[in-house]
Formats: C-alpha cells, sequence, structure tokens
C-alpha cells in the first residue's frame, strides 16, 4: 500500500513538471514574433500601415522599412539587418504629413548586412531610441521630425554625418555617436531658422569623428585639406548642451609615386 502511494505521488510530481515547462515553452513563444504588417517577400519594401510589435526577433529586409503617417512600429529585443548591395541602397523611414509615423526602438540592433553597403535613417514624424545600436548608417541619423528621444543608444555612422538635425528639437542623452570617413565630417550638426526652428536638448554624450585616408602623392607639389568636426550649428538655439566629450582622430597614409623630392601641404580643420 505504502508503495502505491509513493508510486501516485511520484506520477504527480512528474505531471506537474510537464505541465510548468509546458507553461514556460508557451509563455517564452508568446513573447517573440510580429504582431501587424507580417513581413514581404525577400526583395520588396516593408510598408508599415498597420500598427505592428515585433519582439525578441532576428529579421532580414533586402528592402526599405517605411513607417506610414498615422501608423506605429514597436521593435524591441530584435536584431534587424539591411541588406543593401551598394551603400544607401535601403533604409529606415519615419514619414509624416498631416499625421506623423511613429517608430520605438528598445534594447535592439539595427545593421547592415555588408560592412561597405551602409543603409539611411530618416525621422520626418515621431520616434523613440532606447538602449540600441545602430550600424552602419550612410551619412548619419538624420531628423527632421518632433519629438524624438533618444536615450542609451550608440550609433555608428560612415559619410559626411554621424547626427544631423534640421528644424527639429530632439532630447538626446547618455549616447555615443561615432563617425568615420575619408577626409571631412561631422559629428553632430544643428540647422535652425526663425521660420524652422532647432533646439535639441544634448546631454551626456561621447561624440568620435575619426577618419582613415590614404593618399597618393604623385606631382611635386600637393595639398590636402582634411576637416573634422564635432559639433556644428547654424541658427539653432543649444542652450540644453551638458556633459559632450569630444573625440577627433586622424590616421592617413601617404605613398609617395613621383620621382625627387616630392613637396606636399597637409591642413587640417
Amino acid at each position: 500500500m505504502m508503495e502505491r502511494r509513493r508510486l501516485v505521488f511520484v506520477t504527480i510530481l512528474m505531471l506537474s513538471a510537464m505541465i510548468a515547462c509546458l507553461t514556460v515553452l508557451a509563455t517564452s513563444s508568446a513573447l517573440a514574433g510580429i504582431t501587424g504588417k507580417q513581413l514581404p517577400t525577400s526583395g520588396e519594401d516593408w510598408i508599415i500601415d498597420l500598427d505592428t510589435t515585433v519582439d525578441n526577433e532576428t529579421i532580414s529586409l533586402s528592402g526599405n522599412l517605411t513607417i506610414v503617417p498615422g501608423y506605429s512600429l514597436t521593435m524591441k529585443d530584435t536584431e534587424l539587418t539591411i541588406g543593401s548591395t551598394i551603400p544607401g541602397e535601403y533604409g529606415i523611414l519615419v514619414d509624416s504629413n498631416t499625421e506623423a509615423g511613429h517608430l520605438l526602438l528598445e534594447r535592439s540592433t539595427v545593421q547592415a548586412e555588408q560592412s561597405d553597403s551602409g543603409w539611411t535613417f530618416m525621422i520626418l514624424g515621431e520616434a523613440t531610441l532606447r538602449s540600441t545600436e545602430l550600424i552602419g548608417v550612410i551619412n548619419g541619423l538624420r531628423i527632421f521630425g518632433d519629438p524624438v528621444k533618444i536615450e542609451g543608444c550608440e550609433i555608428q555612422a560612415t559619410g559626411t554625418h554621424g547626427m544631423y538635425i534640421e528644424g527639429a528639437s530632439p532630447n538626446v542623452t547618455n549616447t555615443r555617436i561615432e563617425v568615420s570617413v575619408g577626409a571631412s565630417s561631422c559629428g553632430i550638426e544643428v540647422i535652425g531658422s526663425s521660420a524652422d526652428p532647432s533646439k535639441p536638448h544634448l546631454r551626456d554624450l561621447v561624440v568620435q569623428v575619426s577618419a582613415n585616408t590614404s593618399i597618393d602623392i604623385s606631382s611635386a607639389s600637393s595639398t590636402f585639406v582634411f576637416s573634422l568636426v564635432g559639433l556644428k550649428a547654424d541658427g539653432a538655439d543649444l542652450g540644453t548642451l551638458v556633459d559632450i566629450e569630444i573625440i577627433l582622430s586622424e590616421e592617413l597614409v601617404a605613398k609617395l609615386t613621383n620621382p625627387g623630392t616630392p613637396r606636399f601641404n597637409l591642413h587640417f580643420q
């Protein structure tokens, strides 16, 4: 009789453990997935014209991602790889007209499939970026809309800018912005006017502008100009500018192909 009771007790424990395991698996599965506008066929654009949520996904996209005015995309704990075949072929657009599209990126990574073929990112509508990495952004994150909030992010860009702000007042805090170029670039540029003011709030930022340049000196006298700018503003109000670290770095490799004794001038701005 005692052995039978033990067998029943052990069986109940095993069933309880199996039910608990199935519950955990079901909960984990529910956390991953896409609700709203589903991914397109390979090679097509992903047009968000339904409110869409993406959780805990790994996505490869060979096309543009556009958030249509009046709709939202919420993406959390997700890795999005954009497969441009040439620099700037595809990218992300948060669009706006009478209504704004809205993007929320949280604890996510957006990156280029090929390191030499980056992607573009333009915000005309509304956006919140939190604890997110943007890797391989061509000419930087470009902000034209409000409100935009960026917190605890890392932006790795190539080309002319790390971040470009025009006629907008984003709140950017605790973020690292890096841009690597051949000769000339700006970490953050802010453009405004009386008709279209810019008043960004910039706090606790590291802005690094790096240039790795190879030059071929083939004439008897050559002049090369390098322009690395950490922060630039024109017609903008930079009243909230707190704890900004700017790092400028230039690495130059010169190849001399002119016989004799060539002379060259280097100008760093």
